[in-house]
């Protein structure tokens, strides 16, 4: 992924050392950063790139809004199917994202990683694996503070952009969470975020008085028809985007917070929120490499590179597959060739 040419007298090598600091922060819900790069562009300058594993299960917003086929391209297992995902896919996803936006915005100081803004959660930055798994993308530009954030906030397209960050110009975990919200809305209608004729108004103004009108009639007419999404998550989904999108942001709920509805949801519905993996696959969820740590359930879902941010992560540690507290931890010994 190429991330554009430095201005003139912006220090790269410093931008480089800072992505590669970022390499650590791993979480089964982000992308894996896997290394860096300055390759020479067409006019001899410079342009930085990071280099992560391939999304072969595309975007939430290939899922949402497919494209023709004659418009995908052939290395995704997107291709395979021009359906939209069944809305529990699109649950898990979604609650996948807000995990890892909640682990970025957490610091660790044992590590020394700080807490980091993402500065542009939408569906295009949500990539899925083989498995459908959701993954946060370009986690490596966040930004450290509020300051920064501020400055590049123009990665965010219009609609997902939190209208309190234009009348106050602060941003901060509740504008991230703007964006996760409307990101939610936008899955749970199908509907596009703003109209890019500007004929209507934004999503958001639409839903306006089923979200938070308290006409329950109303708010379930808010799902797309043909999703077939239940009453009850239909309820639930639509409380925890309406607060994180209330216009006060004093009274949003936090991302943690949302998260957790969203789980007993799906724990209550017997839906499995974890990574989903085939029956004894040795991929390692974090870094997407070869795994050779297996736990006491007997998935076999992380490696000894990823085992410690994954013990920091969870506490009590617990799978990221079936959410049981491990027990045991076991090495898988290679085999001499």
């Amino acid at each position: 992924k190429p991330l554009g040419r430095p201005e003139v007298g912006a220090d790269v090598d410093k931008l480089t050392e800072q992505v590669g600091e970022l390499g650590p922060c791993r979480h089964e819900n982000l992308l894996p950063l896997l290394g860096t790069s300055l390759q020479e562009g067409e006019h001899q300058d410079k342009i930085c790139c990071v280099l992560t594993p391939l999304a072969v299960g595309a975007s939430l917003a290939l899922r949402i809004f497919p494209l023709p086929q004659s418009e995908v391209q052939p290395c995704l297992t997107h291709a395979l199917s021009g359906r939209r995902l069944p809305w529990s896919d699109t649950l898990r996803i979604l609650v996948q994202a807000g995990r890892g936006l909640a682990f970025l915005h957490a610091p660790d100081t044992e590590t020394g990683k700080p807490g980091l803004l993402h500065g542009s959660v939408n569906p295009a930055n949500i990539l899925l694996d083989e498995h459908l798994n959701g993954r946060l993308s370009d986690a490596f530009l966040g930004r450290f503070n509020s300051a920064e954030a501020s400055m590049h906030v123009s990665r965010q397209p219009m609609g997902f952009l939190d209208p309190a960050f234009a009348r106050t110009g602060v941003y901060d975990t509740t504008t991230d969470g703007y964006g996760w919200g409307m990101t939610m809305l936008v899955a749970l209608t199908g509907q596009n975020a703003m109209d890019t004729e500007w004929a209507e108004p934004d999503l958001v103004d639409r839903c306006d008085d089923a979200l938070f009108g308290g006409d329950v009639t109303r708010c379930l007419a808010l799902a797309e028809a043909q999703a077939g999404w239940p009453e009850k998550v239909i309820l639930v989904l639509a409380g925890v985007i309406a607060g994180l999108l209330h216009r006060r942001k004093a009274v949003r709920i936090s991302i943690p917070e949302a998260c957790r509805r969203l789980q007993e949801l799906m724990d209550a519905i017997g839906i499995p929120w974890g990574l989903r993996l085939p029956e004894r696959a040795r991929v390692c969820g974090f870094c997407l490499g070869t795994s050779n740590v297996r736990f006491g359930c007997q998935h076999a879902v992380c490696c000894t590179n990823c085992l410690g941010g994954l013990v920091r992560a969870s506490a009590p540690l617990v799978c990221p597959v079936c959410q049981q507290l491990v027990k045991t931890i076991g090495i898988i010994q290679t085999q001499p060739e």
